[in-house]
């Protein structure tokens, strides 16, 4: 999962109208000189790895990747990096930055120099660091003196110049109770002891934008309340729920992108859906798949989605078992995106594997756009590109 705001605009619902001579799919009289920009289609040449990419994330020029690999491929030769590494942005080369994890990593946040990891490890750079950790962006370096503790696997990470808040499959922090959501100090990584909101599920995203700390997850309720259900928006020093938000998401959220005005939210269901939300929960517009949306992106006017999704649907009906598009659907395997009214565009890297992408994240300085997850090939089988791509 990763993190990267930008801006947008919306508009309800999908359906098919006409297909222009590209490829986009068009909703009552758009035409094409309206289309969003996208990225290429086909991956540039980058670095592999020899398993599954969860966590993307881009920092001055540099593309920071986490998961369960233990080696880059690059050249054709085999490069050890324990589930993270760091790769040059604008030559697709492997970096020295190493700092090591005995783990799973499931979120890379840049923040600052500092490259904040979270995951299923309990050491970093060699020494004790349970399931997050802080490194310098350059060297690679572990901050041996911020320690903070979660009981169980961290899936996402946001930072704020006060506090680190972790989302994820965990109990305890630091010892203490922690129903799945918890924060810790920025400088010392104590545990926060007054931000503690109860979720009664897993939590699988954490963002912290526009004053408020977004958690999007399994989760029913936030504090025993159903209007944080799946997606919550939290005060971010008490954790109470927003006033007057209520939630529109009546399945898991697997990720987000917050921007000034709206949330999108990758999430399962049926299928899988794309919603577009307004910050107080409503819905704007809902894009429907044939399988899970598992990670959303914003590159300027485009949307980007990953998932484990063959085809896109032209209206919101599927079936409730397996999500197959019950109505029209256009083939995007496993990568789509649409424009900021939710109408499919003609990019279409056309992946394989089971569970397609798991991690999207934008640069905004330079318009690219990376991507993990299960991946291995692109353009249906003709291009090989393991576990990790970049596009523009």
């Amino acid at each position: 999962m990763t993190q990267a705001p930008n801006r947008t605009r919306s508009r309800l619902a999908f359906a098919l109208a006409s297909a222009t001579a590209v490829g986009v799919v068009q909703l009552g009289g758009m035409s094409a000189a309206q289309a969003a920009t996208t990225v290429p289609s086909a991956p540039s040449a980058t670095v592999g790895f020899n398993g599954i990419v969860h966590t993307v994330a881009y920092g001055d020029g540099v593309v920071y990747v986490g998961g369960d690999f233990t080696a880059a491929v690059q050249g054709g030769q085999t490069i050890a990096r324990n589930h993270v590494a760091a790769i040059n942005e604008s030559t697709g080369q492997l970096l020295p930055w190493n700092p090591g994890a005995d783990g799973s990593v499931r979120s890379v946040v840049v923040d600052h120099g500092s490259v904040y990891i979270g995951g299923a490890f309990t050491h970093a750079g060699g020494a004790l660091h349970r399931r997050l950790a802080r490194v310098d962006a350059g060297t690679g370096a572990v901050d041996n003196a911020w320690t903070p503790s979660v009981g169980g696997t961290v899936r996402s990470v946001a930072v704020t110049p006060s506090r680190v808040y972790a989302g994820g499959a965990f109990t305890t922090a630091a010892g203490q109770p922690r129903s799945y959501l918890a924060a810790f100090s920025t400088s010392t990584g104590a545990l926060d002891p007054d931000w503690a909101p109860v979720a009664n599920g897993y939590v699988w995203d954490v963002r912290a934008a526009n004053g408020w700390v977004y958690a999007g997850g399994e989760f029913t309720s936030v504090n025993g309340d159903i209007h944080g259900r799946f997606l919550a928006s939290l005060d971010p020093a008490t954790g109470a729920i927003q006033p007057g938000y209520n939630s529109q998401v009546t399945y898991t959220v697997f990720d987000m992108v917050v921007t000034p005005s709206l949330i999108y939210a990758a999430a399962d269901g049926a299928g899988g859906h794309l919603r577009a939300l307004n910050l107080n929960g409503s819905s704007r517009w809902t894009l429907t798949a044939d399988g899970g949306v598992q990670a959303v992106a914003v590159v300027g006017d485009a949307i980007y989605i990953g998932g484990h999704f063959d085809n896109i649907c032209t209206t919101a009906r599927n079936a409730a078992q397996g999500g197959a598009c019950l109505d029209a659907q256009v083939s995007r395997k496993k990568f789509a995106a649409v424009d900021a009214d939710g109408i499919l565009q003609s990019w279409a890297p056309m992946a394989n594997s089971a569970h397609g992408a798991w991690a999207l994240a934008g640069d905004p300085a330079t318009g690219r756009l990376a991507a993990g997850g299960e991946f291995t090939t692109f353009n249906n089988g003709r291009i090989k590109q393991p576990y990790f791509a970049q596009f523009g």
